[in-house]
């Protein structure tokens, strides 16, 4: 078992956000988290990623305890990519991703920071961009150099934050594809949250309906339905198949 939760609870300050979540990821699956905002996603993938201690409840990484790992040792099985990321110096896309590993602040790369570097621009695609300036990447070439940061630290866990929020469709399509890829060539375990169920039913290996708090419903595909979309997001849906790809369709009654 990669991740592992077990009545998992969490606060922000007096007010109760993560309820009993008891959740089994397994090694090498793509699973994605799905639910209306405010519901928990963000949060249960920030103390997933060592981010915010919780004080009730387990959760374990490949059958250790997440509270012993050390911030060193997280760092290299766990990558983790929030939701926002702003460019701060100019650094070519190169030098983003070779940041990744460097373990001192002030320490010199050595030749093996250098190679798992290269090796991570190209499972991405960006050598041929590497030496562009970050700031003046578009969103899309953005997100794929942060997902190449991330593989230069060489995880076996990944957790992305709404990875292809704001970006156009095909720059959507390229993230998920890379992001299943990865999975499955290196069968690293990957947890997405995302707000596009179409997206999700495309990609994910399986399913995370989050509500207020909790996990309402787990699986793969048969859990998707008219009833699970009513109840997580309050709106009704048509739910089908089209050349073997499912889909949902919301709408409002009239």
């Amino acid at each position: 078992m990669a991740i592992s939760t077990f009545n998992l609870n969490f606060w922000y300050g007096q007010k109760k956000v993560i309820h009993d979540m008891s959740i089994d990821i397994l090694e090498g699956e793509f699973v994605v988290i799905l639910g209306c905002n405010g519901s928990g996603k963000s949060t249960f993938l920030k103390i997933l990623a060592g981010l915010l201690p919780y004080r009730e409840g387990m959760v374990t990484i490949f059958h250790q305890s997440l509270q012993s790992i050390s911030i060193k040792e997280r760092a290299k099985i766990i990558g983790y990519l929030p939701q926002f990321h702003n460019p701060v110096f100019p650094f070519t896309v190169e030098d983003v991703v070779l940041t990744a590993r460097a373990s001192h602040i002030f320490s010199l790369p050595s030749k093996k920071d250098y190679d798992r570097t290269a090796e991570a621009l190209k499972l991405i695609g960006l050598q041929e961009i590497k030496k562009q300036p970050y700031t003046e990447l578009s969103g899309g070439e953005r997100q794929m150099t942060m997902i190449a940061r991330i593989m230069a630290q060489e995880p076996r866990i990944l957790l992305f934050d709404e990875p292809i929020n704001h970006l156009d469709i095909k720059h959507q399509f390229e993230i998920m594809s890379l992001l299943k890829r990865i999975t499955k060539e290196l069968n690293i375990t990957t947890v997405v949250v995302l707000h596009d169920v179409n997206m999700a039913m495309r990609y994910a290996d399986r399913f995370l309906f989050f509500k207020n708090g909790q996990l309402y419903a787990g699986g793969g595909k048969e859990i998707i339905n008219t009833e699970t979309i009513r109840e997580v997001y309050r709106i009704d849906a048509v739910v089908g198949e089209v050349r073997g790809m499912s889909f949902v369709i919301p709408y409002m009654p009239q």
